[in-house]
């Protein structure tokens, strides 16, 4: 099964980022494979038609049973070593630690405590710490059995989270064995033969919803789940159960969040109230009382051990406050306003704030705050810490690092293209119509020679290509002009040219396509997407049909909308009375004449591009990253999970692959991509030789079987890379100069420089001088302006497009602000190859893009390694198993990991001592004391902690909204859309600064960045162009010095991500620069941020505020597309 991982990450390499698909035991978590844009919750399948989160339908205290459970797709593995690649070793003494969970014994002699993923005991008056349960395992949230004589315990010992057993001398047994749904918080009854726990669940999103269990103890045998309460929805639940220690064991306090409904949200007020407590007895109620909550909520609720009094945690103003209630009188006392910030404000899956306890005689409670253990009384006796030294020896990995070369910085001249979008075969199999770098190519599939067709209108961008179904030298495609928007136009391939172009009204057209006698075609018009704008002809979209004469030209009048809203696209079929529609929708079929539609099933979760055969029969469609075949039929799920598989479905691709098209002459030939290779099956041979290996292989539907009976034919291209010429030389003469190069302000600042620029890379670097100017240089003086390498977004996330833009705004805001390297930790595969051989190619300007592609969830075969993309995406697996398979597999294939924070603070823990490159997101404690601090340090992962979206808090977004007038900011109004900027700046809603938690993040970003850890900038694309300064102001406040601010933006993201030709400014590397006036330097000032005057990214010098081209020659920007409305301007 590993070697299936390794062959699966390389398909990253290949495809040139894809998701991993055959590695199904460990990690396929279904309805969350899709893309990934502004949100930082996970992707929604296009096609999530089932939801069987318990308790999806509502009722906080449902008792309901749960549905069958879909996930996972197969079993896990039993047989990983979660120890096996923690080879280092790193010791140290702490006396301080983050969110720790505490227990007290029944004898109150003793606490037990969790420090790093190791639970330990201590002396109820302190001191050394007796480390009890150690070793590679995660282990937290310990609970003493009401005799002492046990703790219970969360562990991942088996590879997920679940429920353990431990006695004094340390020896454990597995109480529960769930193997994808994480089991946590459990506390004992009073009876000591019973638990009761939370059991998570996750649907289309991965914010996991809680239901309370009762787990029955019978010896050391494992347990099954007795649903106590069910979720009140797929992404809201209840959790922080504890036992009432009166009664027979069947009453119970929990909390859960009340403000969110059907769907979890943000930056929610604790003011207001989240979160409550109630009680419930699990014989005698239908659903639970409230007990405690209202304004600033109450979390982790806690019962004394004589049952009439229960604490809780609340936000008091701008504390956060331990509060007893009296249950008799109703009466609450703030007891301590000390605590530190809670989890109300995030996803609480490690509770509203770390477990405490009562000592025996109800007089004081023992609780972790601000890093230590505290004694509070209920009293007004003073406050004690309970001082402890833990001799901490923890296991660590190698953290997962690599070095890559840019082939921008190479002397190649040509890049082979890796990502196809829009393709087509002939019906007779010969050729191959595909668009690269926005260009039209044709493919002799019997010689194997590709040739670009050298169209009019070159400059424009082409998309959605196809042949006419009966003649196999013409083709009819989409061309898109930001200014005049789409065109349709019909090629004959053996002219080489543009026969026909037709007359429609300006507006969004795509997928294209003939009828069979080529006397109709069909074409979707759209409102446009987000990057081209939707301001323009925005009626009557849909699914249209026109049309043609002899000439290919549009009949007057003849024009008919058919499919009134649908974006899918469409084909002739059955005689060209009707259109099969295909794409990402259900697969179904539309009468001309009629206009009656007949759907033909379902399509299951994380499929892309469903196609139709031509007479409806068969259906192809890409799932998890595989290619399936299957028949037609109504009233079908189509889908590959074993046990509930299509009848009839056989995969044919073994290494994953992506859109597929039929043809062939009886329309009977399946054609399907993966990257640049196109595959061909002929399905009636496949069905026959493979039919019965498929529905007996119910691990890979017949995928070997089909593979000897595929042809393959390589798409790929020699497309030239846009770099200034060698020739080209740039001197910016007496600048000041911040080099990055060493981390040492003192050495890296020239303060009187001189930076040549030879093509796209730096020549040299020093004082003015002693720096030659080489012959022939164009020399600029720039008068004590300051230079600084370009800024590099390490979490970056942007608007894809449907139509091939030359002008991307988003892209241009970045570049206006100086951000020359953007890093997408999640986006679609094919469309982020796209848009990258689309600026290597010269077609689009933008900064710099690198992708990681579809994030993992599933898996894949045997693949060799190529290139190109580097990095992958682990998002809140929830088996740290997997986690490990991921990262050893990336070590082998020399790539990074970086995971999803997802505030999950304990698996964020561990992603850092498995050696994960990165942690993606902030830690919801906000401040993180010595024992994290000291992790971060000695194992070398690197953090970005986006504080634009600060978890556990409002997020840093809100905070320049109502500190600053975004709208008034000229390059914002002069690329962004403004009524997106109006909707979302101009009313504001203002809460103090001490409400922010970036504040307290950003004072461990600035411990961290001290001790060495490299700490990386990344915007999100909350918002774009402005947002990354707003980040780097945000690392400001936290105590950053400016020189260390401009770091992180600049070097830190490049060493992170190990590319070493960015992110300093020395000989050799490439010229991705940033110019500020004199007056004006970020060093001296970060409120300069904004006063950028020039950007250079691969050696192209452009005005930042206009974006024209001022070296090697000058050029006007190309427009950007119309993306506001039309604004008649009277002369009153």
């Amino acid at each position: 099964m590993y070697n299936n991982l390794i062959s699966a990450l390389a398909l990253f390499l290949i495809n040139p980022c894809s998701s991993l698909q055959d590695i199904q035991p460990d990690f396929i978590n279904a309805a969350r494979l899709g893309n990934f844009g502004g949100d930082h919750d996970a992707p929604k399948s296009r096609f999530l038609t089932t939801d069987n989160t318990p308790g999806a339908d509502g009722g906080a205290a449902d008792t309901k049973k749960p549905t069958p459970d879909p996930l996972p797709l197969r079993p896990p593995s039993k047989d990983w070593d979660l120890g096996k690649s923690l080879n280092r070793t790193l010791e140290t003494t702490l006396d301080e630690g983050t969110w720790i969970n505490i227990d007290v014994s029944p004898d109150g002699k003793e606490i037990a405590f969790d420090l790093l993923g190791d639970i330990y005991t201590l002396p109820i008056e302190g001191g050394q710490a007796k480390l009890l349960k150690g070793g590679p395992a995660f282990e937290i949230q310990p609970n003493y059995s009401p005799d002492g004589k046990r703790i219970l315990y969360t562990s991942d010992a088996s590879g997920l989270d679940n429920l353990w057993v431990t006695d004094k001398s340390g020896k454990s047994f597995q109480l529960t064995d769930e193997n994808y749904r994480t089991v946590s918080n459990a506390y004992w009854a009073p009876n000591g033969k019973e638990v009761v726990g939370v059991k998570w669940y996750t649907s289309g999103r991965s914010i996991p919803a809680g239901t309370i269990q009762k787990y029955k103890l019978n010896g050391e045998q494992i347990s099954k789940p007795e649903l106590l309460i069910n979720s009140k929805s797929a992404q809201v639940g209840v959790e922080e159960p504890i036992y009432s220690p009166h009664g027979a064991g069947d009453s119970i306090y929990y909390s859960t969040n009340d403000v969110d409904t059907a769907t979890w949200n943000y930056s929610k007020d604790p003011h207001a109230g989240i979160f409550n407590v109630y009680s419930f007895n699990t014989t005698s109620q239908a659903k639970g009382v409230k007990v405690a909550g209202g304004v600033g909520s109450a979390g982790r609720p806690t019962p004394s051990r004589d049952g009439k009094k229960i604490a809780f945690v609340r936000k008091v103003e701008f504390k956060w406050a331990l509060i007893v209630k009296d249950l008799e009188t109703g009466d609450e006392t703030n007891i301590w306003d000390g605590l530190s910030r809670d989890n109300q404000e995030a996803s609480a899956p490690n509770g509203v704030y770390p477990r405490f306890a009562w000592l025996p005689d109800n007089s004081a409670i023992i609780i972790w705050a601000k890093g230590k253990i505290h004694r509070v009384p209920l009293d007004k006796s003073p406050i004690k810490v309970i001082p402890f030294k833990a001799n901490v020896k923890l296991n660590i990995a190698p953290t997962v690092k690599h070095q890559y070369d840019l082939i921008e910085a190479s002397n190649e001249k040509t890049f082979d293209n890796k990502a196809i979008q829009f393709y087509d075969v002939s019906k007779d199999g010969s050729k191959a119509v595909y668009i690269v770098a926005g260009q039209t190519y044709v493919k002799d599939l019997k010689s194997g020679k590709s040739t670009l067709l050298e169209l009019s209108d070159s400059e424009d961008n082409r998309h959605a290509v196809s042949f006419h179904p009966n003649n196999d030298n013409i083709i009819i495609q989409a061309r898109w002009n930001d200014s005049k928007l789409s065109f349709i136009e019909v090629v004959d391939l053996k002219k080489g040219k543009v026969i026909s172009t037709f007359k429609l009204p300006k507006g969004h057209y795509t997928f294209p396509a003939l009828s069979n006698d080529g006397k109709k075609f069909a074409f979707t018009k759209t409102v446009g997407d987000e990057i081209v704008g939707t301001v323009i002809s925005r009626a009557k979209t849909g699914i249209w049909v026109g049309e043609l004469n002899d000439k290919f030209e549009i009949v007057e009048g003849s024009l008919d909308l058919v499919v009134p809203g649908e974006s899918a696209g469409a084909k002739f079929t059955k005689g060209d009375k009707a259109l099969r529609i295909y794409g990402y929708t259900d697969p179904y079929t539309i009468d001309l004449a009629s206009g009656n539609s007949a759907a033909l099933g379902t399509v299951k979760d994380n499929s892309g591009d469903v196609t139709l055969s031509a007479d409806g029969k068969w259906i192809s469609f890409p799932q998890y990253r595989q290619v399936y075949v299957a028949p037609a039929s109504v009233n079908i799920t189509y889908w590959s999970k074993p046990g509930s598989s299509t009848e009839g479905l056989i995969r044919l691709s073994k290494d994953g692959g992506q859109t597929s098209v039929f043809g062939g002459p009886d329309g009977q030939t399946v054609y399907y991509l993966q990257a640049n290779t196109l595959f061909e099956a002929h399905l009636p041979t496949v069905v026959e030789k493979c039919g019965a290996s498929a529905k007996s292989d119910t691990a890979k539907f017949g995928a070997d079987c089909v593979q000897p009976l595929l042809k393959s034919y390589d798409l790929s291209v020699k497309i030239p890379i846009s770099r200034p010429s060698a020739e080209k030389v740039l001197v910016l003469d007496n600048a000041k100069i911040v080099t990055m190069k060493t981390g040492n302000p003192a050495s890296d600042i020239i303060e009187k420089g001189r930076l040549v620029i030879k093509g796209n890379k730096i020549l040299a670097v020093g004082e003015a001088g002693k720096t030659p100017i080489p012959d022939g240089a164009e020399v600029k003086d720039l008068a004590g302006a300051t230079v600084l390498p370009g800024f590099f977004d390490e979490h970056a996330h942007w608007s894809g497009f449907d139509y091939p833009t030359r002008s991307h705004w988003q892209f241009q805001l970045a570049l206006s602000y100086g951000v020359t390297s953007q890093h997408n930790p999640s986006y679609d595969t094919v469309q982020g190859f796209v848009e990258q051989e689309l600026i290597r190619s010269g077609r689009l300007l933008a900064p710099r893009v690198f992708s990681t592609g579809t994030i993992i969830y599933g898996a894949a075969g045997d693949t060799p390694q190529v290139l190109w993309c580097f990095s992958v995406k682990s998002y809140n697996q929830p088996s740290r198993y997997a986690r490990q398979q991921i990262l050893q597999a990336a070590r082998e294939l020399k790539m990074l990991v970086v995971p999803e924070g997802g505030m999950q603070f304990a698996w964020n823990t561990n992603q850092v001592i498995d050696g994960h490159t990165t942690i993606e997101h902030s830690l919801n404690p906000g401040l993180l004391y010595e024992d994290l601090q000291v992790l971060f340090e000695k194992t070398g992962t690197a953090w970005t902690p986006t504080l634009i979206v600060s978890y556990g808090g409002i997020w840093g977004e809100r905070f320049w909204y109502q500190s600053t007038n975004v709208w008034e900011d000229p390059k914002m109004r002069a690329r962004h859309p403004l009524k997106s900027l109006e909707s979302s700046s101009f009313r504001r809603t203002y809460a103090d600064e001490k409400e922010y938690v970036f504040l307290e993040t950003g004072n461990t970003l600035t411990n961290l960045t001290r001790r060495g850890v490299l700490i990386n900038p990344g915007a999100h694309g909350q918002r774009q162009g402005v947002g990354f300064l707003w980040e780097l102001w945000m690392l400001s406040k936290g105590g950053m010095t400016n020189y260390e601010v401009l770091r992180a933006a600049t070097r830190n993201p490049a060493l992170t991500l190990g590319l070493k030709d960015l992110g300093s400014l020395e000989a050799g590397k490439l010229a991705d620069y940033i110019i500020y006036p004199a007056d004006a330097s970020p060093l001296k000032d970060l409120k300069y941020l904004r006063n950028i005057t020039h950007v250079s990214v691969n050696g192209f010098l452009h005005d930042s505020n206009t974006m024209d081209q001022v070296w090697p020659e000058k050029k006007k920007a190309l427009p950007l597309p119309q993306l506001n409305d039309n604004v008649l301007v009277r002369g009153y």
